[in-house]
């Protein structure tokens, strides 16, 4: 099953598309995961450039996304020969505007490749013998735990969040980078919070590395980098084994319960 067929997604006429999304992607928050929006965002983004590599992601979510038909409505802002930059609007089947995200992609022949150097990375320290499967709360249901399969390992300010990518499709690195970044930042922060407040998080910026191609099982290390006066930032960077999907940041907003 690829891309389009996981979230029912097809494309009604340029620049305008349709997704029937589940409530199987739904958070803990009661709409559609952001990591989901953005990886939607992300790909027909990249179709509508005819396959163009997706550089940047910089979501916004406004609302919640309720499960059902959404519409999306794809804007080219500038067309260069090297980088196309698109605004993405996902619509709920309420009519209202759920997520807005810039995405940046890039024409590869375009590029001066010979200048590519091996830079080596640390891939996170994630151990099946030490991961925690989630589990849904006692209160209520999260159904992308079903879904997504994540777990985490945790050291200090930092949590490592692996995730089973539901689709089989290749050059989608940078979608299986949004969902898995999205769905890290809950970890860190949640223990630092530890119960005290809900931490829904209303953007995701990603950087997308040159990596075409992930496997079915992704991980994103999250780290903690501030919390203070009812705000967390936290730090990203996805992996898929030791290949370097994307690196970015988001911001959690700590709502007292």
């Amino acid at each position: 099953m690829n891309f389009l067929e996981t979230f029912s997604g097809k494309q009604v006429n340029p620049g305008n598309w349709q997704f029937d999304l589940e409530e199987r992607f739904n958070g803990a928050f009661g709409g559609t995961n952001g990591g989901v929006l953005a990886a939607v965002a992300v790909h027909v983004a990249r179709q509508e450039s005819s396959g163009r590599r997706p550089t940047s992601v910089d979501a916004r979510f406004i609302r919640g996304c309720p499960p059902g038909a959404s519409r999306v409505e794809v804007t080219n802002l500038n067309q260069g020969r090297t980088l196309s930059v698109y605004s993405v609007d996902i619509i709920g089947k309420h009519g209202k505007l759920c997520t807005r995200a810039g995405v940046t992609v890039a024409a590869a022949e375009q590029l001066a490749t010979q200048v590519s150097e091996n830079i080596q990375q640390d891939p996170p320290d994630y151990t099946d013998d030490e991961a925690s499967a989630w589990v849904h709360p006692p209160s209520f249901k999260v159904p992308l735990i079903d879904t997504f399969r994540p777990s985490a390992c945790h050291q200090g300010i930092c949590s490592t969040t692996q995730i089973t990518i539901p689709w089989q499709e290749s050059n989608t690195a940078a979608e299986a980078a949004c969902v898995v970044s999205d769905i890290s930042v809950g970890p860190p922060v949640g223990r630092a919070v530890k119960g005290r407040a809900s931490i829904p998080n209303p953007d995701l910026t990603l950087r997308f590395s040159s990596a075409l191609d992930a496997g079915e099982l992704v991980q994103a290390r999250c780290e903690l980098v501030d919390l203070n006066l009812g705000q967390a930032t936290t730090r990203i960077d996805t992996w898929s084994a030791n290949i370097l999907l994307a690196v970015g940041v988001s911001t959690t907003t700590c709502i007292p319960q």
